[in-house]
């Protein structure tokens, strides 16, 4: 349901007030929103799926796959990779490395 609410929002976000009945452009901006809804959707269905395991371990999953999420987004947008985001990523791997200890 809230996914219809997401969908319809971003659909009325996106007319233009002159000419509503030919005016329906998709900004990036809505499609994205769209998008995020989408993963959002398949996030707590998975969520669901693992709900009675250990919650470090939820934790740990969810991290890696947004994570995961975070640097495919990135890459696929051609942002460069700079000398901070690299110490960043090895700061995170070694407190993953300590925590699953």
């Amino acid at each position: 349901m809230a996914i219809a609410f997401v969908t319809t929002a971003s659909i009325l976000l996106s007319l233009d007030d002159s000419s509503i009945g030919e005016a329906l452009n998709f900004s990036r901006g809505s499609l994205l929103v769209l998008g995020a809804t989408v993963c959002w959707g398949l996030e707590n269905n998975c969520t669901r799926q693992i709900a009675d395991r250990d919650p470090m371990e939820i934790v740990t999953i969810k991290g890696f796959g947004s994570g995961l999420g975070a640097l495919l987004s990135i890459l696929l947008l051609g942002e460069p990779v700079t000398l901070i985001f690299i110490t960043a990523s090895a700061i995170m791997a070694i407190g993953c490395w300590i925590a699953a200890k």
